[in-house]
């Protein structure tokens, strides 16, 4: 906001293009607050999408781990056994690698 005296120019009304905060209201107040706190609704939008999918995420989290409380509970087993799937490209890898160097007479000792 500025402060001082007000300045006054000439416009064409014809070419005039008002500003996004002088559409709606014709009183002051809610204009001047319109123009400082303007909403980006995209930005909104997404904030919020991103919040639902924080939320879900976690909320499969919580389910995930009563899943696992309660079949510890039955199965009188803890977490350390079950499977956890992972990607094998990296052992893969790892493995290709280890048997070119062996190949060439470099042994790398792991």
């Amino acid at each position: 906001m500025r402060y001082g005296k007000a300045q006054l120019i000439d416009y064409d009304p014809a070419t005039f293009q008002p500003e996004h905060y002088e559409f709606d209201e014709a009183h002051p107040l809610p204009r001047a607050f319109r123009q400082v706190l303007h909403l980006d609704y995209n930005k909104l939008d997404n904030y919020s999408n991103e919040i639902r999918k924080r939320l879900s995420s976690d909320r499969k989290k919580r389910l995930e781990a009563r899943w696992f409380a309660r079949s510890e509970r039955d199965n009188k087993d803890f977490r350390g056994w079950y499977f956890i799937p992972v990607s094998p490209g990296h052992s893969n890898r790892a493995q290709g690698q280890l048997e070119l160097d062996q190949e060439m007479g470099r042994v790398v000792r792991r």
